[in-house]
């Protein structure tokens, strides 16, 4: 009966890789929320596990080999290796699982597209999933941009720049890659129809993705964009002189009406809570090009301390704040190569160098060599992608969005199987049933390691959920069953240690806290949440010691200086105090690039956090200097805060403080009003201002 089920199951493999590559490209987030990366996981690792069965029944096992098989294999063994620092070993396993996917994808995709009819038919579906997710874009830039710009936060996804569409993707970006991907696929197809309504409707959907293309506002995506197009243009005009000419010159036509069309029109529904942006704007185009050069010049640092075996694939966010060049902090390096070199060592860096080379030569070779028209079309489209792709990943991180990486393997894959159909000179990979009971136990284990990393996650949500709601309780019982399921994870034990600490369970807090750093020993935020668990506690040693750490570990962190120097001043150590927050305020010049900018609502938060820490610095420094009587720095460093944020009635507070404490009581009572005007329930301030009032007509009458 289960033998039956399996042959059942083994028939329909190609269609279950053609319903996964269609799929994640239009799910939100395009396969990077956590649901739907664990759903690829577990879908493509269950098809594997039917495809293994099935081979298990023959008397061998069967795989094409590929010129790819041993450097992809060495790669995972080399990123294994990269483990040996257990510097995150949840981030390691879980970057190691998404290698092991898309190899995966790779192989069944080669060995399993055994009809012309299924390629084309797969080729077809990219090209009309490209066109919805374009057309959804397209209606975001018309309709939808107010609202996404509420979604957005629910999601935790910054949304700052509301002209930028990203359709089903979480990053304008990364959209502009998936579309640079499709789109010399359907430029092929076009030119190979012969029907006027498959022309019509191929037209349409290149209008729609070159449309959304421009309206990403991405740069690479352009330039990626116009590589692959200009491979795609003069590898076909041999073949279709006319026809290409003819189409190129409509359709760059079309898509110069239709974009003045649509960002001049005055009845589109955009917000105007934000400026637009201008890719072609100097200023954004340097802006952006030298936060990523800022982020490759660390990155380049962190490789030199690690360049053998690497931080550990999957580390690369949370090893870098040690590295941070300036004021630049990213999940990803912006550029995939730089990153996998810094994560996995010299070894994982050639090993991947190597193959996307492989992946590129086969394609190019394909369309060099084969006879077929139409295949010989396609693999020429597949290598104008390819090429799209490694340009997007020397600037980004294309490489950690499934949307667009499965399309990339998927082309890699049919490559192989179109060289097979044409009968090229491939290899049969043949072994034991030992190779095929042994991958079996592999990918169950990838599956079971999969659900259970979901559940933890599902039972963190809900435990979040319930701090928000006060229920401490019902939250504890979550973290914990989160973390039974996933006790790798250390936010779950940091998060369950957050709320032993609102129950005033101490002692717990600091056990769940240790725990998160034992997993985690260099992430920042974990080593600043025990100190104030220590000094809760009183354990003063303690508490700065971790401070120290949490500095140590991000330099370049406002907040953690900025802590520590809160640390010092409560212990009134205000030499080191003042040191401190000096370090804190040095830092605003990566954050606060224009003298005369305010903290607004509106600001990201990554520009948001750091001058808030900023502003308490320098309310620190004028208090510590208060403290030391320096009452006019004190009064210099208020005004500097001020300068940040005048709506901060704390400021104008300590202005009056201090102005009374010199007795210039007609300043302090402005300061006082001031207060009053932006706190006007408190009492205290009103009993000072009419104090001074008292004070001013005595001496006047006096």
């Amino acid at each position: 009966m289960q033998k039956n089920i399996i042959s059942f199951f083994s028939k329909y493999i190609s269609d279950s890789l053609m319903f996964i590559v269609l799929l994640v490209p239009i799910t939100a987030g395009a396969g990077i929320f956590p649901e739907t990366k664990i759903f690829i996981y577990v879908f493509l690792g269950t098809v594997f596990l039917i495809w293994l069965f099935e081979q298990l029944k023959k008397d061998c096992f069967e795989l094409i080999r590929t010129n790819l098989d041993k450097y992809l294999i060495l790669f995972l063994l080399v990123s294994l290796l990269s483990f040996y620092k257990l510097l995150n070993i949840h981030a390691s396993i879980d970057g190691i699982f998404s290698f092991i996917i898309y190899f995966l994808f790779f192989w069944l995709t080669a060995n399993n597209f055994e009809s012309r009819d299924k390629i084309s038919f797969a080729l077809n579906g990219l090209i009309a999933t490209g066109s919805l997710v374009a057309l959804y874009g397209l209606w975001q830039y018309l309709y939808g941009l107010e609202d996404l710009a509420n979604w957005a936060p629910l999601h935790n996804i910054s949304f700052s720049i509301e002209n930028r569409i990203f359709s089903t993707f979480i990053n304008p970006n990364h959209l502009s890659g998936f579309l640079s991907l499709i789109i010399p696929l359907a430029f092929v197809s076009l030119m190979r129809s012969k029907s006027k309504i498959k022309t019509i409707l191929i037209g349409s959907g290149i209008l729609l993705m070159g449309t959304s293309l421009i309206l990403t506002y991405s740069r690479g995506g352009w330039i990626s964009s116009v590589a692959a197009l200009s491979i795609v243009f003069f590898g076909i005009i041999y073949k279709y002189p006319r026809k290409t000419i003819t189409a190129t010159i409509v359709l760059v036509l079309m898509l110069l009406a239709v974009n003045f069309f649509i960002t001049k029109n005055p009845s589109t529904n955009q917000s105007n809570k934000v400026g637009a942006y201008s890719a072609l704007d100097p200023n954004t185009s340097a802006t952006s090009l030298q936060g990523r050069v800022q982020l490759w010049r660390g990155t380049v640092n962190m490789i030199k301390e690690n360049y053998l075996l690497g931080t550990g694939i999957g580390t690369y966010s949370y090893i870098y704040p040690i590295y941070q060049y300036e004021g630049k902090y990213s999940k990803h390096a912006h550029n995939t190569f730089l990153e996998i070199f810094a994560e996995t060592g010299i070894a994982g860096f050639l090993s991947f160098l190597l193959i996307v080379f492989l992946v590129l030569k086969n394609q190019f070779n394909l369309a060099r060599l084969e006879k077929d028209e139409e295949y010989k079309l396609y693999a020429l489209a597949f290598f104008a992608a390819g090429v799209s792709f490694v340009i997007r990943n020397l600037i980004d991180f294309d490489w950690y969005s499934p949307g667009e990486t499965l399309i990339f393997w998927f082309f890699a894959g049919l490559t192989i199987s179109i060289a097979k159909l044409s009968d090229k000179k491939i290899y049969s990979l043949r072994g034991g049933k030992t190779i095929a009971s042994l991958a079996s136990i592999g990918i169950i284990m990838l599956i079971l390691s999969s659900l259970s990393i979901y559940l933890g996650n599902s039972f963190f949500e809900t435990g979040k959920n319930l701090i928000d709601e006060g229920d401490y309780s019902e939250a504890t019982v979550n973290f914990k069953k989160a973390i039974s399921f996933d006790p790798l994870q250390a936010l779950y034990h940091s998060k369950l240690s957050e709320v032993y600490f609102r129950k005033k369970s101490i002692s717990n807090a600091i056990y769940e806290a240790k725990k998160a750093i034992k997993l985690e020993p260099y992430w920042s935020f974990y080593h600043y949440q025990l100190s104030i668990y220590y000094g809760a506690l009183g354990k003063i040693k303690l508490q700065e010691e971790e401070l120290k750490k949490a500095v140590s570990f991000y330099n370049n962190n406002p907040s953690y200086h900025n802590s520590l120097a809160e640390f010092y001043y409560s212990n009134k150590k205000y030499k080191l105090a003042i040191a401190e927050y000096k370090k804190t305020i040095a830092l605003s010049k990566y954050y606060k690039t224009d003298p005369n900018a305010k903290i607004t609502e509106n600001l990201p938060v990554y520009i948001k956090e750091p001058l808030l820490a900023i502003k308490k610095a320098y309310i620190g420094l004028g208090n510590t200097y208060v403290a030391l009587n320096s009452t006019e720095k004190a009064l210099k460093e208020y005004d500097k805060a001020l300068n940040l944020d005048d709506s901060d009635w704390i400021i104008h507070f300590n202005k009056g403080f201090t102005y009374q404490k010199l007795e210039f009581w007609d300043k302090a009572i402005s300061n006082y009003e001031k207060t009053l005007k932006l706190k006007p329930d408190q009492s205290k301030f009103k009993l000072i201002r009419n104090k001074g009032n008292r004070y001013i007509r005595k001496h006047e009458l006096g």
